[in-house]
């Protein structure tokens, strides 16, 4: 399950126009199947580890304040007990997940 939802458009012209399409589109489908150290040598170490269900999910997390409030991204990579990629998602605010599609969209 993948979403990004938009926070109201007084909080998104502080987040400048956003792209149609993000990098965690396109980026975050080509970790499965791959070790989660993969992963991390593009988004630095996960914020969290949490079992969910008898499953491992790292999680990275990033927050941006603002005037009118604080705005965040979730990535959440979900792995088999070999630490393999499986299945992943993600949400926040455009702005916030801007961080991520810097780190994505780098070689």
């Amino acid at each position: 399950m993948k979403k990004l939802l938009l926070m109201a458009p007084l909080v998104l012209g502080a987040c400048t126009s956003a792209p149609a399409s993000t990098s965690m589109d396109t980026e975050l489908p080509k970790f499965v199947g791959l070790p989660v150290s993969v992963a991390a040598r593009k988004l630095g170490f996960p914020n969290h580890e949490k079992i969910i269900m008898n499953r491992k999910v790292y999680i990275w997390r990033t927050s941006l304040l603002i005037d009118s409030g604080r705005l965040h991204c979730e990535i959440r990579l979900i792995v088999d007990g070999s630490d393999i990629v499986q299945d992943y998602d993600f949400d926040g605010s455009v702005g916030a997940c801007r961080y991520f599609d810097r780190l994505l969209s780098r070689n």
